[in-house]
């Protein structure tokens, strides 16, 4: 099955195949794009066996360190709404020094607290990621990286 791509921008890109939901960021977190990806859960739930799904968060050190409370608590919202629907989390921060590093840590930080029902965990290298999300029953790594690598792409145009 092919990846759909939802949204295409310089600061969000939303993408999907049955089983997987790929969110790159690269700019400003929003509320409003954060609502937007409700829809998109909705969808993919029901066109997935068994409605559950993988989900990758792809976060590109242009991402805006900002995070406004309002988005930071649409983002709680959507996650505790679709949790009973997601099979694994997984986030990719890549590169090497303090701010991908620290990025990483707060994520995973934020993560304890809310006590997610599903498996979550950071990584900083997309191979480890999709292996890790295969082992989770979600697709296969080659898939993965595919989807993973595509997102990247149309972020950066």
């Amino acid at each position: 099955m092919e990846l759909t791509f939802h949204e295409v921008g310089q600061d969000v890109v939303v993408a999907t195949r049955p089983g997987l939901l790929v969110t790159a960021w690269g700019g400003a977190i929003q509320k409003d794009k954060i609502q937007r990806m409700d829809g998109v859960i909705r969808r993919l739930v029901e066109v997935t066996d068994g409605g559950r799904y993988s989900s990758i968060t792809i976060v590109e050190p242009t991402i805006s360190m900002r995070f406004e409370d309002d988005a930071r608590e649409t983002s709680m919202r959507l996650q505790k709404r679709w949790a009973p629907h997601i099979r694994a989390l997984a986030y990719l921060v890549e590169g090497m020094g303090f701010l991908p590093a620290a990025v990483r840590t707060l994520t995973a930080g934020l993560h304890l607290v809310t006590r997610a029902p599903y498996p979550l965990k950071v990584f900083r290298d997309a191979g480890e990621l999709s292996g890790w999300i295969a082992s989770e029953d979600g697709p296969p790594s080659a898939v993965v990286i595919d989807a993973v690598d595509r997102a990247r792409l149309k972020l950066a145009r």
